[in-house]
């Protein structure tokens, strides 16, 4: 399938700081287990933040991608604090996945489109436009599995 440009659109998430030494989702302190993408992350550095996001699911989101959220994250402790998305002009490629897939990607191989999860229409590949003459093309060496039944409440196609 070809890629699709799309935007984020402005919906509701909790966040918290990352710490090593709590225990989340699974048995061990440190971790979290996106149970959309049957990925397991670890919290390996300072500077991270977990994320609730609209399913219910955990993932890691570095600090460097924080400024798409209203939320100073100087006021993140150890609380869940409900934040919302700014609205933003960024721009994305997605694709559709087909069928189940494995899809090794910067934040470990995800699992697309397994089955038990929901989907809504399918799974997405995802990752940055930039521009590129008069259009943009996507950064392929960053990309990411959105759930397609995330995708539907996050995210626009154009």
């Amino acid at each position: 399938m070809e890629w699709q440009l799309c935007r984020k659109t402005e919906y509701e998430v909790a966040f918290c700081k990352a710490d090593a030494e709590r225990i989340y989702n699974t048995p061990r302190a440190g971790e979290v287990y996106n149970f959309l993408e049957d990925v397991v992350e670890r919290i390996d550095r300072d500077g991270l933040y977990v994320c609730r996001g609209t399913l219910g699911e955990l993932y890691l989101v570095p600090e460097a991608k924080m400024a798409a959220y209203e939320v100073d994250v100087a006021t993140l402790g150890g609380d869940w604090q409900k934040v919302r998305t700014k609205p933003q002009g960024a721009l994305y490629f997605c694709r559709k996945i087909e069928g189940p897939a494995e899809i090794d990607t910067a934040y470990g191989t995800m699992h697309a489109n397994r089955p038990g999860v929901v989907h809504g229409d399918g799974d997405r590949l995802l990752c940055m436009a930039a521009p590129a003459g008069e259009g943009y093309r996507p950064l392929e060496d960053d990309c990411w599995v959105v759930n397609g039944a995330v995708f539907a409440n996050t995210y626009r196609l154009l």
